[in-house]
C-alpha cells in the first residue's frame, strides 16, 4: 500500500493470479471485477470464478469491506450458496477470491426459459429460502438479493452469488461492518431494496425478508412490485417507501393484457388467496409486519404445496381493517353494527347445522361398529403379535384392510372417526415397510401408499381446526413417516423436507405444553432423524456435521430435562438412549473414539435398564444388539481389535435370536446380515481372513433374500454391494483370486444397473471401493498396467469431496488408502520401462503418495488415525522421500 492509503492497481495486462489462469471477464459488481479461470498448473483440471478488487474501488474502507466478504464466504457451506474455494492477494497486494463457477441463468430468466409450473416455481423459491436461512443462522445478512445474485444451473439448483456487501453481525448486534457515510455510493439495488434500506435506517433479516418478497412477486406476476416507477429512480425510491404495490394477482392480470399470458403457465386465479397474502406479507412496509424470518416466509410457502393454512393473514381483515380503524374512528360504529348482523345470521346458521349434525349422528352410529372392529383388528389384536410371528401379522394387514378401504369411502366423516382412521393407516404402514418398525413385512411401496391416506386426512382435520394440538401432533406424526420412508428410499431431500415439518410442528406444540412428555419424546426422535439426514447429505465431506451434532445434542438435552421431571417414562429413555447413540456414532465418523466411547457406554446402560424392567420386549434386546455393535465399533477404532471382536459376538448373539425366532421378519434379518458384516470387517482388519469369510458369505446370503423380495429399496441395494466389496477383498487374501473376480463383477453389475432416480452418497465410494479391489485382482495376476489403470479409475470414481476438509475421518483415511495403493501400483508400472503405457506417470505416483500422507497425517497429528492405519502412514512416508521435490 503507497503512502496516499490507495492500492497499486492491477496491470491490465495480468492473465494469471496464483495458479490460476485468467479467461475472460464475466462480468464486474459495486466492489469487484469477476473472471473466468482455471487452474494452470497442472494439480488438476476446474473452472472457477475469481474476484478481484476493482479499479477505483480501492479505497482502504473498499478493502476492508472485501476482506469482511473473503471472511464470510469462508464461512458458509451450503448446497444453495457458491462455495469460497481459495483467496489471497495478487503481485500487487490485491484481495481477491476463488469462488465456485457457476454456469447458469438468473432465477428469473430460468424460470421463464423452462416454463416452469407454479409449484415448480414455489419450490425453487424455496431453496432459496433456505440459503439465506442458513446465511441468517450464522448472523449474516445479504442486503442484495436480487436474480443476477441467484443463478439456476442446468441441474435445477440454484445458487446464491455475491456476499460482498453482506451485513457481518456479532451475537450481541453489533454491526461489525462500518455503516455507510454519506459520500459513500448507496450500496443496494433500489428495485429489490426494503423501505428501511433506503431510508438508511438500521438493517436486519426482515430487509431479506423483503427482497425475497420482490422475488417472488416478480416470478409469480411477470413483473415488478413497482413497475410503473421502474424508469424513474426517484419515483421508484418514493414508491417502495410510500405506496402498496398491487397483489401479484393483479400484476399478473395486467401482465397478461399486455399480451405476455404466455409467459407463465398459470392465471391470476391461481395467485388469488393464499398466495397473494404470502407476498404481501413479506412486502409490509413496517419490517415488524412481516414474516419474523425467512425461515416462517418458506414455511407458509410449504404449507400452500400442502394445502395446509398458512400464517399470512388476510390483509383485508387483519392487517388493512386494523390500520384503518386506527386511523378513523368513525368506522367503528358501521362496523359495530354489521358484527351485529353478522351475529344474528350466525345465529340461524348455528340452528340448521344442529339439525344437520343429529341426522348425520345415526349414520355415524352404524360406521362406529365398522370403526370398532378395525381398531380392534389393528391396535388390539396386533398388541398382542408384536413379539409373534411377522406372517401372522401379514394376514391381519390384508384383513383390516378390507374394513378400513369400506369405511373410508363414506362421506362426511366425523373428526374423531376420521382420526382412527388415519391412525389405524398409519399403524398398517409400519407393520408393512417402515424401516424403522422391528417387525415390519419389507413391503415398502404399500407402507408409502397408507402413510400418505393418513397424511391427506390429517390435513383434512387440521384445515378444519387449525388450533386443535392433537390434530397437529397426529400431522407430525405423519411427516415423520413418510421422512423414514423417503430416508429408506435414499430420498435425502424430501426426507429433510418432512422431518423438518415434523421438527417445526412439534417445536410449536411443544412450546405450548413443554411438560406433554409424548410431543418431547416425537420431538427428540424428529430432531435425531434430521440430523441424520443432514448428515448423510453431505458424506463423505460432512459439511453438515456441526449442524446434525447440534440437533443431537439438543435433543439429548430436551430429554434429560423433562426426564428429570418423568424419570419413570420408558419413552424418554429409549429417545435419550437414541440420541446419546447418534452422539456416538458421529464422533466416531470424525475420528474421536475416545469421545465417543462415553456416550455409546451410556446408551449401552440405557438398554439394560429398558431389558431390566422389560426382560421380553423384543424392541430392547434390538437396541442393545445395536448399541453393542456401535461400542465395538469405537473399541476397534481406539486400537482393541480384540475387546471389539468380544463384544461384537455378543451383539450378534443377541440378534440370531431375533432373527432365528421369525424368518419373516425384515428388520431382524437385515440386522443380523449387518452384524456378521461388522464382526467380518474387524476381523479382516486383524488379519484373520479366514473366520471372516463365514461371515461374509452369510451376510451376502440374507442380503440377495431381502434384495430379492423388496429389489426398489436403495438400502437394499448398498447392503449387498458393501458385503460384496469385503468379501472380494478377504477373498483376494485367501489366494480366492477366481472367486474375488467374479464376486467383484457382480458387485459392478449391481451398482451400474441402479436406477437413474435413485442416488446415494455412499454409490460414489462403493464404486471406488469396487474398482480398488479389482486393481488388487489385476495386481495379484501380475497386470500391474491394469492394476495401475484401475486404480487410478478408482480415485476418479471417489473424486474430490472426501478432502474437502477433515471432519470424516472414515472417508479421509480410506481415500489415503486407496491414494496410496494407487500410487504404488503406478510405481510398478512405471519400472518396467517407457515402452509400457501406465496411464498416469511418476509425478502422478508421487503427488498421490504426498495427498495419501498428508491426509493420514493429519489425522495421526490429531490422534484420530486408528492404529491399524499407521503402517499405511509409513508406506505413504516412504513413498513421498523417494519422489522428487
Amino acid at each position: 500500500m503507497s503512502r496516499t492509503g490507495r492500492i497499486r492497481r492491477v496491470p491490465d495486462s495480468v492473465d494469471r493470479i496464483g495458479p490460476w489462469r485468467l479467461l475472460r471477464e464475466l462480468g464486474s459488481g459495486g466492489m469487484g471485477r469477476v473472471w473466468l479461470a482455471e487452474r494452470s498448473d497442472g494439480q488438476y483440471q476446474q473452472q472457477v470464478a475469481i474476484k478481484v478488487l476493482k479499479r477505483g474501488m480501492d479505497s482502504d474502507e473498499i478493502l476492508r469491506r472485501f476482506r469482511i466478504e473473503r471472511q464470510i464466504l469462508a464461512d458458509l457451506a451450503h448446497p444453495n450458496i457458491a462455495r469460497l474455494l481459495d483467496g489471497g492477494l495478487t503481485q500487487d497486494g490485491l484481495p481477491y477470491l476463488v469462488l465456485e463457477y457457476v454456469d447458469g441463468q438468473p432465477i428469473d430468466d430460468y424460470c421463464r426459459a423452462r416454463n416452469l409450473s407454479l409449484q415448480d416455481t414455489l419450490v425453487l423459491h424455496m431453496a432459496v429460502c433456505d440459503a439465506v436461512h442458513y446465511a441468517h443462522q450464522r448472523l449474516l445478512i445479504h442486503r442484495d438479493l436480487k436474480p443476477a445474485n441467484i443463478l439456476v444451473g442446468a441441474d435445477g439448483l440454484p445458487k446464491l452469488l455475491d456476499f460482498g456487501i453482506a451485513k457481518l453481525l456479532h451475537p450481541d448486534g453489533t454491526d461489525l461492518t462500518q455503516q455507510m457515510t454519506a459520500q459513500q455510493p448507496l450500496m443496494l439495488t433500489p428495485r429489490y431494496a426494503s423501505p428501511e434500506q433506503i431510508r438508511g435506517e438500521p438493517i436486519t433479516t426482515a430487509s431479506d425478508v423483503y427482497a425475497l418478497g420482490c422475488l417472488l412477486y416478480e416470478l409469480l406476476s411477470g413483473q415488478s412490485p413497482y413497475q410503473s416507477s421502474l424508469e424513474n429512480p426517484v419515483q421508484l425510491l418514493r414508491d417502495v417507501c410510500l405506496t402498496e404495490p398491487p397483489r401479484p394477482s393483479v400484476a399478473l392480470t395486467a401482465f397478461a393484457s399486455a399480451g405476455k399470458a404466455g409467459e407463465r403457465p398459470w392465471s391470476s386465479r391461481a395467485l388469488q388467496g393464499d398466495l397473494d397474502n404470502i407476498v404481501m406479507m413479506a412486502l409490509r412496509k413496517e419490517p415488524h409486519w412481516r414474516y419474523s424470518s425467512v425461515a416462517h416466509l418458506r414455511a407458509d410457502l410449504g404449507r400452500y404445496l400442502d394445502s395446509e393454512p398458512v400464517t399470512a393473514r388476510p390483509s383485508t381483515l387483519g392487517y388493512r381493517t386494523g390500520k384503518i380503524l386506527r386511523r378513523n374512528p368513525l368506522a367503528a360504529s358501521a362496523v359495530a353494527i354489521a358484527a351485529l348482523s353478522l351475529l344474528g345470521a350466525t345465529a340461524v346458521s348455528l340452528w340448521q347445522t344442529r339439525i344437520a349434525r343429529q341426522e348425520r349422528a345415526k349414520a355415524e352410529q352404524r360406521l362406529d361398529d365398522v370403526r370398532r372392529l378395525a381398531n380392534t383388528m389393528i391396535f388390539d389384536v396386533n398388541a398382542e403379535l408384536e413379539n409373534g410371528p411377522t406372517k401372522a401379522r401379514g394376514v391381519l394387514v390384508d384383513r383390516a384392510l378390507q374394513y378400513l378401504e369400506a369405511l373410508s369411502q363414506q362421506d362426511a366423516l366425523a373428526p374423531g372417526l376420521k382420526r382412527d382412521l388415519a391412525a389405524a393407516y398409519e399403524k398398517i404402514g409400519d407393520i408393512e415397510g417402515n424401516y424403522t418398525v422391528i417387525n415390519q413385512l419389507g413391503r415398502s411401496a404399500n407402507a408409502l401408499k397408507h402413510y400418505q391416506r393418513a397424511l391427506t386426512l390429517r390435513r383434512e382435520l387440521v384445515r378444519e381446526q387449525p388450533d386443535n394440538a392433537d390434530y397437529r401432533a397426529d400431522l407430525a406424526s405423519s411427516f415423520q413417516t413418510l421422512g423414514d420412508m423417503s430416508w429408506s428410499a435414499a430420498d435425502t431431500a424430501q426426507a429433510q423436507t418432512y422431518y423438518g415439518k415434523a421438527v417445526s410442528t412439534l417445536e410449536s406444540l411443544v412450546v405450548r405444553n413443554p411438560d406433554n412428555v409424548e410431543w418431547q419424546i416425537a420431538l427428540a426422535r424428529a430432531r435425531n432423524y434430521l440430523a441424520n439426514v443432514l448428515y448423510s447429505q453431505s458424506r463423505p465431506s460432512l459439511l453438515r456435521y456441526a449442524d446434525s451434532m447440534a440437533l443431537h445434542r439438543r435433543a439429548a438435552d430436551a430429554v434429560k430435562a423433562v426426564r428429570d421431571r418423568h424419570p419413570d417414562s420408558a419413552g424418554l429413555r429409549y429417545q435419550l438412549e437414541g440420541s446419546l447413540y447418534e452422539i456416538g456414532s458421529k464422533l466416531l465418523s470424525a475420528g474421536r473414539a475416545g469421545e465417543a466411547t462415553p456416550s455409546l457406554q451410556q446408551a449401552v446402560s440405557l438398554t439394560r435398564e429398558w431389558i431390566a424392567a422389560e426382560p421380553d420386549n423384543a424392541r430392547a434386546q434390538r437396541t442393545l444388539g445395536i448399541d453393542m455393535k456401535k461400542l465395538a465399533e469405537a473399541l476397534a477404532e481406539g486400537g482393541d481389535l480384540p475387546g471389539s471382536i468380544t463384544t461384537m459376538q455378543d451383539a450378534l448373539a443377541i440378534r440370531e435370536t431375533l432373527a432365528a425366532s421369525d424368518a419373516s421378519n425384515a428388520g431382524w434379518q437385515r440386522d443380523l446380515a449387518v452384524g456378521h458384516y461388522a464382526l467380518a470387517d474387524w476381523l479382516a482388519r486383524s488379519g484373520q481372513h479366514a473366520a471372516a469369510l463365514p461371515h461374509l458369505e452369510r451376510a451376502l446370503a440374507i442380503h440377495q433374500s431381502l434384495f430379492a423380495r423388496d429389489s426398489s429399496n436403495l438400502v437394499r441395494r448398498t447392503d449387498l454391494a458393501e458385503v460384496g466389496n469385503l468379501l472380494g477383498e478377504v477373498q483376494l487374501q485367501l489366494k480366492q483370486a477366481a472367486a474375488a473376480a467374479m464376486t467383484m463383477a457382480n458387485v459392478r453389475t449391481l451398482l451400474e444397473t441402479t436406477p437413474a432416480g435413485q442416488h446415494s452418497a455412499q454409490l460414489p465410494e462403493l464404486t471406488a471401493s469396487a474398482i480398488a479391489v479389482q486393481s488388487q485382482i489385476a495386481a495379484a495376476r501380475g497386470d500391474v498396467v491394469s492394476a495401475a489403470r484401475l486404480a487410478q479409475s478408482a480415485v476418479d470414481a471417489l473424486g474430490p469431496s472426501a478432502d474437502q476438509n477433515g471432519f470424516n475421518a472414515y472417508a479421509l483415511r480410506d481415500r489415503a488408502r486407496l491414494q496410496l495403493q494407487t500410487a504404488q501400483f503406478l510405481q510398478r508400472c512405471v519400472a518396467k520401462g517407457p515402452a509400457v503405457d501406465c496411464g498416469p506417470g511418476p509425478a502422478q505416483a508421487c503427488d498421490h503418495a504426498r495427498d495419501a500422507a498428508r491426509h493420514l497425517q493429519l489425522l495421526a497429528s490429531e490422534g484420530r488415525l486408528a492404529p491399524d492405519y499407521r503402517a499405511d502412514l509409513q508406506q505413504a512416508n516412504g513413498l513421498v522421500s523417494r519422489c522428487t521435490p
